[in-house]
Formats: C-alpha cells, sequence, structure tokens
C-alpha cells in the first residue's frame, strides 16, 4: 500500500506536464481507461525519473489518434503493432493497446492481437518491467501480477517466463543492461536461454536492426564495457560475434568509457565508436554488422573514419 500510494504520487506529477495534457483532453468522454507502463513504473520505484513514458490505453487506440490528430497534435499511429507515439513540444510519448505477440521465430517480427492488461503485462521482458499504474476512474491501481515490485525490492531481475529469453533473444541483451545499470542479480528461468544465445544460430532469425539497436543502447550506458565483460563471461560473445572478445579490447572498452564519463560525452552515436573499438579486434565486424545488424550507409562511412583515427 506504501508503495502504491508513492507511485500515485508521481503519476499524478506525470499527469500535470505539458506532454501528457493533450493525451487526456483526448481521452475525456471515452470509456476506456489510461495507465503508466512498463519502464516508467520501475525507474519510479528506483526514485529515477523516467527517460521514456509509455501509457496503456484500453479503448480504441485509433480513436484516441484521430483526436489527437484533430487537435493538431502530431501522432505517429501504427495500427498494426497497436501503437501510436504523440509528440508535444519536442517530446516523444509512446501509446499502446493492451496486446498480445506470438513469434514465429526467435526475434522475429511478431503476430500482434488485442489481449487484456494483464495479458499485455505477460508479454514483457522482465517482471520489473511487467507493471501497471491505471487510472480508472479517478483513482490510480497498481497493476502487478508478476511481484515487479518484489523483485526490484530484492534487487533481481526476473523474465516474466520460462520462455521469455529464448523467445525473443534481444531480451538477453536488455537484461545484461539493466544488470549493469542497477547492479541487480539474475533470478529465474536465464540459464537455458543463456546457453542457445552462445550459438550464432540462435541470433540468425533476430529481425534486422533490432540487434544494433541495442548494442548502440549498451554504448550509451554509464558502463558499456561491464556489460560487454557479462556478455563474454556467458559466452555470449560467441553468438554475437565472429570469434570471443578478448580481454584486450574490454580494456580499451574500459578506457573510451573512462575517457566518455570524464567528457561527459554521450551523444547518442556512441554505438559507432564502440563498433570502431571491436572492429580493431574483428576487421570484418563492420560487415557483419552492415549485413546481419542493419547499418546505413554513413554509420558504415564513419566507423570507417574511426578506425582510421585509430
Amino acid at each position: 500500500m506504501v508503495e502504491q500510494t508513492r507511485l500515485a504520487h508521481r503519476a499524478d506529477a506525470l499527469w500535470e506536464t505539458s506532454a501528457i495534457r493533450p493525451i487526456l483532453t483526448a481521452a475525456a468522454g471515452l470509456d476506456a481507461a489510461l495507465g503508466v507502463v512498463g519502464g516508467s513504473v520501475r525507474d519510479w520505484m528506483l526514485g529515477l525519473d523516467p527517460v521514456d513514458v509509455d501509457l496503456l490505453w484500453t479503448g480504441d487506440l485509433g480513436q484516441l489518434a484521430d483526436r489527437l490528430t484533430a487537435a493538431g497534435i502530431k501522432v505517429r499511429h501504427r495500427p498494426d503493432y497497436r501503437t501510436m507515439t504523440v509528440i508535444v513540444d519536442r517530446a516523444s510519448v509512446d501509446v499502446a493497446s493492451p496486446r498480445i505477440d506470438r513469434y514465429a521465430q526467435p526475434g522475429g517480427v511478431p503476430d500482434i492481437r488485442d489481449g487484456t492488461i494483464d495479458q499485455d503485462l505477460g508479454r514483457r521482458d522482465f517482471t520489473a518491467n511487467a507493471m501497471c499504474m491505471l487510472r480508472e476512474p479517478a483513482a490510480w491501481h497498481l497493476r502487478d501480477p508478476f511481484a515487479g515490485i518484489r523483485d526490484i525490492s530484492d534487487g533481481l531481475l526476473r523474465p516474466v517466463a520460462d520462455h521469455t529469453l529464448a523467445e525473443d533473444p534481444i531480451r538477453i541483451l536488455r537484461g545484461a543492461r539493466y544488470l549493469i545499470r542497477y547492479d541487480w542479480t539474475p533470478a529465474g528461468a536465464w540459464q537455458p536461454a543463456l546457453q542457445q544465445a552462445t550459438n550464432p544460430a540462435f541470433w540468425a532469425t533476430v529481425a534486422t536492426g533490432r540487434i544494433w539497436n541495442e548494442l548502440c543502447l549498451i554504448a550509451d550506458e554509464p558502463k558499456p564495457a561491464e556489460i560487454w565483460n557479462w556478455l563474454a563471461a556467458n559466452d555470449i560473445d560467441h553468438g554475437l560475434l565472429p570469434a570471443p572478445i578478448n580481454q584486450g579490447t574490454i580494456a580499451s572498452l574500459r578506457t573510451w568509457q573512462d575517457a566518455a564519463t570524464r567528457h561527459k560525452r554521450n551523444t547518442g552515436r556512441n554505438g559507432l565508436d564502440i563498433a570502431a573499438i571491436l572492429a580493431v579486434q574483428f576487421p570484418n565486424l563492420v560487415e557483419i554488422a552492415a549485413g546481419r545488424w542493419q547499418l546505413r550507409p554513413d554509420d558504415v562511412n564513419r566507423i570507417g573514419k574511426r578506425l582510421r583515427q585509430n
């Protein structure tokens, strides 16, 4: 109850922000509920301000998108994915309908269907991200069907279900970021998927672009070298890279990390720097990344420029 009250105060403050008010105005009078879901609730639990805000809308998303558009609000609506991005004052807010994902192959494009709130939370990666603060109708209600609050309090990162990590390999890379960022401990069904992740075939069906995007997010973390060290300690580098990463490369990553910290350098393009460091050990990495991970041509050129500077 104490946690729900604390989360409700944070949610009330969010509801007053300029980025959310147009969405509330558009939702007024519609027979549906709007809630805050996923990483936003996790970060509130940790006493942090969320970088991104994700909302869940239990009604007709197309109807809400039409109302926003009619009010002059920029909306990117993706009906097939049951999602939309609302852009207000250069801030973006993701809004989604409760849904179910079914993966025909690991990490591929899922078949998406309408679902309940608890089904939507059950499709997520970790219990820490499977919570929702729902406003219905005038009070906040916490939905935490997988005991995410307990796991956060215990410093544990637990997959929502036994099949969660094998269903989408990207969740392993995301999990590595959370483990190092929050100094958490893995719990639950990690081991079977970690064993599979040592094999390149495990990553072969991941939709192109998703691995590179996740590696860029790793590069933008406060401790990217530690994340790579964790991946190497679990032999996941065997699956991602042409060969195991060596400690010389890890040392180079730490040197870069220290320099980036000193200069407070975080431009959102750190992935290019990290790729150039890895390419010293793996000269064909850029070629692999361009094909399998869908780098843009200008990204390839920039990595080559960094290599020449080294």
